[in-house]
């Protein structure tokens, strides 16, 4: 009787995080799009960069400059999408824009030639474009798309000893 309940207990004990790990798997394929540009971290800290071309349930297909790379769900740890230049210089540019505008009518007043109203808005836009850029290409600002929880893990090891039959399970989380 103490057999088949240890035994019992074992075996569900050994199923909780294969269940964990489906539900998980189905996230990461609902998160992940095909053709997004994404970097995965699997659980071996090795991190892949390309693009996504396909996203199941069992795996992630990534398109990199090597080739192309099937990583397992069960194995990601991680998925960030990169931050592009984009957002950086369209901030530089508007705000090189509104100071631009402010800058030339304070400076030049209303009998400035538009030569150098328009001299002075594009050069403060091209300048604060150029400082928004760098600024934004400075600051890593990938977004965190999945990330995994630790794992339940369980382990059983066997105790073999004279007169002494049993077995150890270990369960950590």
């Amino acid at each position: 009787m103490k057999l088949s309940i240890s035994a019992a207990l074992t075996l569900a004990l050994l199923s909780v995080p294969a269940a964990a790990a489906a539900g998980q798997a189905e996230r990461i394929a609902d998160i992940v799009q095909a053709g997004q540009q994404v970097l995965i971290v699997d659980d071996q800290g090795r991190g892949l960069e390309g693009r996504v071309e396909l996203a199941s349930a069992a795996v992630v297909r990534v398109s990199t400059r090597a080739g192309t790379e099937d990583v397992a769900t069960d194995r990601i740890v991680r998925i960030e999408k990169p931050d592009g230049l984009k957002n950086g210089t369209l901030i530089g540019l508007g705000v090189g824009l509104g100071l631009g505008v402010v800058g030339a009518t304070l400076v030049h007043g209303e009998g400035a030639q538009s030569g150098q109203v328009a001299a002075a808005i594009v050069s403060n836009a091209l300048a604060c474009t150029l400082l928004g850029t760098g600024i934004d290409a400075v600051f890593n600002n990938r977004r965190t798309l999945y990330e995994r929880g630790r794992r339940l893990q369980t382990r059983v090891a066997p105790v073999v000893r004279s007169g002494v039959r049993a077995a150890v399970v270990a369960v950590t989380w």
